[in-house]
């Protein structure tokens, strides 16, 4: 649960064991997560995990009563949102989520020990809104990141959303925590990523608030579309920005290179595998690169859905859009051996799966030029 950023962050984990080896909520919310994992997997009714959660839910309670929060209480609560999350109980998830964005909020604006509050340059906490006297510690920030992906994960199932949208160009704030605790490659890797779920984040929002605007009692079609119009405008200037970035341009053109030099076999090329009539799987050398590509191609699915929420009479971008993410799926090394790892490409196929209209396209056309490739 610690490990979404192990790529940017080879010392999150150490650094949670040794804030678990400190803090007892910490310890006990990490095993109540393992053992309901375990419970989970053997078929078992997850009743260790109670028993973990007996024993750190006073603690936290007692914190927050009496407003002595630290980290490790902070940490504790993410894994009871994940505990949570897990079991499918979104509703207690959301609550807990909404429950780690007040304790951010207040650790934020309580001052060092012994450190009055100063006058001058307090810090803001990105997402929140506040001003901190409290500098955050890359600890606090790396909790703060997952939390956000936390909080996608529940509004992608229908909860509302808990945290504002980050605002933008957060670089300089971000690369100055990071850079403490990754190498530099990493850190522009890690600021990637982060765009990613921000970009993702507006677009959630917007799409509820569109939601919410069309539904309305006093809804102004010609008022209210170009209000939504306005601030989908905003997300597509968002995702050209991320494709713009250098590490990401880099790694396009690494790509390019090595797919030269490892052409499409003739055995690829059969008719098995190909994704309906769209051609060969796209082959990646760089697997994590894949990843953030993907999750960057939905989101063209998804933006145009909340212009035109329609799912029949797709728009050619999005259709293209959608197979794409369907032939980087089906090259993804993992997936063509049969080893498995469809979990953490679910969505993308999702997203996808509701472009293809039945009635427009029966069996599927030819799809043109992989529309990535024209950065």
């Amino acid at each position: 649960m610690f490990l979404l950023f192990t790529e940017h962050f080879p010392t999150a984990t150490s650094a949670i064991y040794e804030l678990a080896s400190r803090h007892k909520p910490t310890l006990q919310s990490i095993l109540a997560v393992a053992a309901q994992h375990a419970d989970m997997v053997a078929g078992r009714n997850p009743i260790r995990a109670l028993v973990h959660l007996s024993k750190c839910l006073p603690e936290i309670q007692s914190a927050l009563s009496s407003v002595q929060i630290n980290e490790g209480h902070i940490a504790a609560v993410y894994c009871l949102t994940r505990l949570y999350f897990a079991r499918r109980e979104r509703i207690a998830a959301r609550n807990h989520l909404h429950g780690l964005f007040l304790m951010l909020e207040s650790y934020q604006q309580r001052p060092l020990d012994g450190v009055p509050l100063s006058p001058i340059s307090p810090v803001s906490l990105p997402g929140t809104g506040t001003k901190s006297p409290r500098p955050p510690s890359p600890l606090l920030m790396f909790l703060w990141r997952i939390a956000i992906q936390m909080d996608l994960a529940l509004g992608n199932r229908g909860q509302d959303l808990v945290f504002p949208s980050p605002a933008p160009n957060q670089d300089r704030f971000h690369r100055a925590w990071v850079s403490r605790i990754a190498s530099p490659e990493a850190t522009e890797w890690a600021l990637a990523e982060f765009a990613l779920d921000d970009l993702h984040h507006h677009t959630l929002s917007l799409q509820k608030q569109a939601y919410k605007i069309r539904t309305a009692k006093y809804y102004i079609p010609e008022v209210d579309e170009a209000r939504i119009a306005k601030e989908v405008d905003k997300l597509w200037g968002m995702h050209h920005d991320w494709k713009a970035r250098e590490i990401v341009r880099s790694a396009a053109r690494q790509e390019t290179l090595w797919r030269a030099k490892h052409p499409t076999t003739t055995a690829e090329d059969h008719l098995e595998f190909r994704f309906l009539q769209y051609g060969p799987p796209l082959r990646f050398q760089n697997e994590f690169f894949v990843r953030m590509l993907l999750y960057h191609t939905e989101r063209i699915i998804q933006i145009e859905l909340i212009l035109k929420p329609k799912l029949t009479g797709p728009s050619p971008r999005r259709v293209r859009a959608a197979i794409e993410v369907c032939r980087i799926i089906a090259g993804v090394q993992d997936m063509s051996q049969g080893q498995g790892g469809i979990g953490q490409y679910f969505q993308g196929l999702n997203n996808a799966g509701i472009v293809f209209d039945p009635n427009q396209y029966p069996k599927g056309i030819h799809s043109g030029a992989f529309i990535w490739l024209e950065i």
